[in-house]
């Protein structure tokens, strides 16, 4: 699907900072899972929030917050799998029993 890396470098190591990604499925495809990674300095902490979007949408947007670290390196990958594929799997799981 998509998927990208970024290393920030903060100017004051004790306040918050955080990035924003979205990350995109190719046309007739959707997100079916991310695998995010992040690495900070040795007292570092990162917080991991999806702002929009859920398995089975287009677009997922989500945000790294880093405390205690001056810099914040991520990587992720966007696993997808055919809309139409989905919507089969979907339908098998909500089905009632």
């Amino acid at each position: 699907m998509n998927g990208g890396s970024d290393r920030f470098r903060h100017r004051n190591n004790y306040d918050p900072f955080f990035v924003t990604i979205s990350a995109t499925a190719k046309n007739g495809f959707v997100i079916a899972y991310l695998d995010v990674s992040a690495t900070v300095g040795v007292s570092g902490e990162v917080d991991f929030h999806v702002i929009r979007g859920a398995t089975g949408s287009k677009t997922m947007t989500f945000q790294l917050v880093s405390n205690h670290s001056d810099f914040l390196s991520y990587s992720y990958l966007a696993y997808g799998i055919r809309e139409e594929e989905y919507k089969k799997i979907s339908n098998i799981i909500t089905l009632p029993r």
